[in-house]
C-alpha cells in the first residue's frame, strides 16, 4: 500500500492545562508518550476540539446563510407571482435553484461559488426574458420596475452567497465557548499553574500558513483558524467501552430517537467526544467499506475472530462470529471492543485521509499479543489516515519501530515524549523522533527498579 499524500500540520501549544509547552506535528502517525498525568490525552483532545470547531461552526454558519437565502428567494418568488400572469412557468420557479444552492453549501467554501453565481445569473436572465416577452397589459405597465426590483433582489442574493462565511472567527469563538469548552473540557482548559496565563495555540500548515487561537479565563478571545484544506473531521476514541452507551443514548433522545449533531442535541453529563463518536457510528451504518481498507478490516476480524458492527434493528453494537449466535454489546469482551471499534470506523467509511483519528491509550483492555497486532494495524493504516495515539505501554510502543520500518512510514511518523518539569507540577513535551531511547528508559524504569 503506497502512502497517500497527507499534508502535515503543526499544533504549537503554550500554557494548556498541565502542559507548559508542546509542539505536535500531525502527518501520518503521531505518537505522544510519557508517564501518567503529564497531559498526553489533554493535548490530543485539544487538537480534536480545534478540528471539530472548524467543521461544526462552519456548518452552522452555512445553515444560517442558507436560511437567509431561502427567505430571499421566497420574496423573489412572491414578487414573480404578483407581477406575472404566467408565474407557474418552470423557469420562474426558484426551487430547482435552491437545490443547487443547497448542494453548493455542502461543498468546500471555495468550490461552487462562481458556478452558483452563474446559475443565479442564468435564472435572472431567463426571468427577465420572460418578462420582456410577456405582452399582458399589467406586465407591460410595470415591466420596468419589476425588472429593476427583480435584478436588485438577485444581486442581494449573490452578495449573501459571497459573504456567507464572511466572519468565521465569530462563529468559531461562539462554538468553542458555548459547546466545546463546557462539554469537552468542563470549562478547564487554561494553565493550572497560573489561571491568568493565556493559552496560546499556533497552527502552522505545510504551506507556511499560520493560524492563532488565544484563550483566557477558559474563553476563546481569538479563533483565527481554518483547517478545511487539511482536515474535514476528527474522531476521538477515549475508551472502547464507550460504544456500549449507544443504546442508552438513543433511548434518551427526544424527536423519536433521532440523533442530531452534538451542538443541537445535548445529553446532560455526556462528554462531547463520546456523543460525536456515537453520532458517526449510528448515522453511517449503511455505508460500505472502501477497497483501500479491506486488508486492515480483515486483519482486525482475524485477530478478534469475528465482525463488530452497529445493528440498526436492535440499535446496539453486535459481535458476529461464524456458526455462533450474535453477541450484544454488554457481553462482548472489552479487548474485542478495543480492536472492533476500529473495524466499525473503517467498515462504515468514517475514516479517510482528511479525518484525523485520535486514540487515547489504544492498549487498554488488550493482551500484549493483541497490542502488538494493533500496533501493526495502526502503522499500516497511517499510510492513508492521519493518526494520533497517546500511550505509555511498553508492549505496544516497543513494536512500533519494527512495523514503521516494515511499512516504510519513517517519513510520516513522529514521536513526542512528555516529562514533568522539576520546578513545578507542569510538563513539557519534546520531539524525540531522531532518538526514542528516552521513551523506553522511562517506561522500563519501574520494572528495572523491581529487579535491582
Amino acid at each position: 500500500m503506497d502512502c497517500i499524500l497527507i499534508e502535515l500540520m503543526i499544533f504549537d501549544f503554550k500554557n494548556i492545562g498541565i502542559v507548559d509547552e508542546a509542539k505536535i506535528e500531525v502527518n501520518g502517525l503521531t505518537i505522544i508518550t510519557g508517564l501518567n498525568d503529564i497531559g498526553k490525552s489533554f493535548l490530543s483532545k485539544a487538537i480534536f476540539s480545534i478540528i471539530k470547531t472548524n467543521k461544526e461552526a462552519t456548518r452552522e454558519v452555512r445553515e444560517l446563510r442558507f436560511q437567509e437565502l431561502q427567505q430571499q428567494f421566497s420574496h423573489i418568488q412572491n414578487g414573480e407571482r404578483y407581477s406575472l400572469v404566467n408565474s407557474s412557468t418552470p423557469q420562474l420557479q426558484s426551487a430547482p435553484l435552491l437545490n443547487k444552492i443547497s448542494q453548493a453549501f455542502n461543498s468546500p467554501i471555495s468550490d461552487g461559488e462562481n458556478s452558483l453565481e452563474l446559475e443565479i445569473k442564468d435564472f435572472e436572465k431567463k426571468t427577465i426574458d420572460l418578462l420582456n416577452l410577456n405582452s399582458h397589459p399589467q406586465v407591460i405597465q410595470v415591466r420596468g420596475s419589476v425588472i429593476a426590483n427583480f435584478s436588485a433582489a438577485i444581486d442581494k442574493t449573490i452578495d449573501i452567497i459571497k459573504t456567507r462565511i464572511q466572519e468565521p472567527e465569530v462563529a468559531y469563538k461562539n462554538y468553542y465557548n458555548n459547546v466545546i469548552i463546557p462539554q469537552l473540557f468542563k470549562r478547564q482548559i487554561n494553565s493550572i499553574k497560573n489561571k491568568d496565563l493565556a493559552l496560546d495555540i499556533n497552527i502552522i500548515g505545510e504551506n507556511g500558513k499560520r493560524s492563532n487561537i488565544i484563550i483566557k479565563n477558559n474563553l476563546a478571545e481569538k479563533f483565527d483558524c481554518s483547517l478545511s484544506e487539511k482536515f474535514n473531521d476528527a474522531v476521538y476514541i477515549e475508551s472502547p467501552t464507550s460504544i456500549q452507551s449507544i443504546t442508552f443514548i438513543l433511548n434518551s433522545l427526544a424527536f423519536g430517537g433521532t440523533l442530531l449533531n452534538a451542538s443541537q442535541q445535548r445529553i446532560a453529563g455526556l462528554p462531547y467526544h463520546i456523543y460525536d463518536l456515537v453520532y458517526k457510528i449510528v448515522n453511517n451504518a449503511n455505508n460500505l467499506a472502501p477497497n483501500e481498507f479491506i486488508d486492515n478490516i480483515n486483519k482486525i476480524r482475524a485477530t478478534v475472530g469475528g465482525k463488530l458492527f452497529y445493528d440498526q434493528t436492535t440499535r446496539s453494537i453486535v459481535l458476529s462470529k461464524e456458526n455462533q449466535e450474535n453477541v450484544f454489546d454488554f457481553n462482548i469482551a472489552s479487548g474485542i471492543k478495543g480492536l472492533g471499534i476500529l473495524d466499525i470506523l473503517l467498515s462504515e467509511n468514517i475514516l479517510n485521509s482528511k479525518t484525523l483519528l485520535i486514540i487515547d491509550e489504544p492498549e487498554v483492555h488488550l493482551h500484549p499479543t493483541w497490542e502488538v497486532e494493533y500496533g501493526r494495524i495502526l502503522v499500516q493504516l497511517s499510510k492513508i489516515v492521519p493518526i494520533i495515539i497517546s500511550s505509555h505501554s511498553p508492549s505496544l510502543l516497543s513494536t512500533l519501530p519494527e512495523f514503521i520500518k516494515e511499512y516504510e512510514t519513517e517519513g510520516i511518523t513522529k514521536w513526542y515524549f512528555g516529562e514533568r518539569n522539576p520546578d513545578s507540577n507542569t510538563s513539557t513535551f519534546k520531539d524525540v523522533t531522531s532518538d526514542i531511547s528516552d521513551v523506553f528508559v522511562a517506561l522500563s524504569k519501574p520494572i528495572r527498579d523491581r529487579l535491582v
